[in-house]
């Protein structure tokens, strides 16, 4: 069995004058594109396709059509892709009653297409490599599971988890990260902007991670920067895009230390590699 690998990366930023779901406010500008990245893991024997979208939730019409569209460019199977939701809250209306305005349709049945292409081409671009997964607790950042509670109980601690993808040099070549904390730390926002999720990401492609991705993780009651209700004096009170960026930093500082301690291995499934990541919220058919 030798695990193949491939990944890729394509902007999926709606218009500027798009509607911003859970408001009654259409864009106006774009501070960073939202994204959609792709990881195909396939051991000969199986393939497993994981998608992650900039959006706040994965609508089940819009998962069913991005899982067959893929599936028809790339010809896995529809039951062996996983579409998964970054949760950031500055994101692109895809259901409801906006969903009729003209606009919206054009994106909504325009975006599988996107997804499929660039699920294509990391289909298209696969090598042997080696992969694994390890799970960090974050101090002060994997912590409030009850966002009341103002203590930090360690039975109450909660795991980032990631996955390494690396290539017959060594590099890595692509990382899952599904980190529990709300994919939202920035005050809403008429700009496009992905977040602390596409912050981090970007900063992991700066450390030469070729393709990293981030999964919402399964706990929204969450709070880095000690914001939990009722707090008065948080640490970090603006909910800037510089908090989005200082949060990003300390995932990607914590991620690069704990890549090296990851023994990678040739001979694992996909199953058994994106098995762990099961609790993160992902569309699955």
């Amino acid at each position: 069995m030798t695990l193949r690998s491939g990944a890729s990366a394509a902007a999926i930023t709606p218009p500027v004058g798009y509607p911003i779901a859970g408001s009654n406010e259409t864009s106006n500008g774009i501070d960073d594109d939202l994204m959609t990245r792709c990881l195909v893991l396939d051991d000969g024997g199986s393939t497993l396709t994981l998608i992650t979208l900039d959006i706040d939730t994965v609508p089940e019409r819009l998962g069913h059509e991005i899982r067959e569209r893929t599936s028809r460019a790339t010809g896995i199977a529809a039951d062996s892709i996983l579409v998964a939701a970054t949760g950031n809250a500055t994101a692109p209306v895809l259901s409801g009653s906006e969903y009729s305005e003209p606009i919206v349709r054009r994106y909504t049945d325009y975006l599988p297409d996107l997804v499929a292409g660039n699920a294509l081409m990391a289909a298209s671009e696969t090598q042997e490599v080696a992969a694994g997964y390890t799970t960090l607790r974050i101090p002060n950042i994997s912590c409030y599971r009850d966002p009341h509670s103002v203590k930090q109980e360690t039975a109450k601690l909660e795991t980032t988890k990631l996955l390494a993808v690396q290539n017959g040099d060594e590099d890595v070549v692509s990382a899952v990260i599904s980190n529990p904390c709300p994919a939202v730390v920035r005050e809403p926002s008429l700009s496009w902007t992905a977040d602390y999720p596409g912050a981090l990401c970007w900063i992991l492609e700066q450390s030469g991670i070729d393709a990293p991705m981030f999964v919402k993780g399964d706990s929204e009651g969450i709070m880095p920067f000690d914001w939990y209700d009722g707090n008065p004096n948080p640490s970090h009170p603006d909910h800037s895009a510089d908090d989005a960026n200082a949060l990003a930093l300390i995932l990607a500082t914590q991620i690069a230390q704990a890549l090296p301690r990851i023994t990678p291995r040739r001979n694992i499934s996909p199953t058994e590699l994106l098995t762990p990541f099961a609790g993160a919220q992902i569309n699955a058919r």
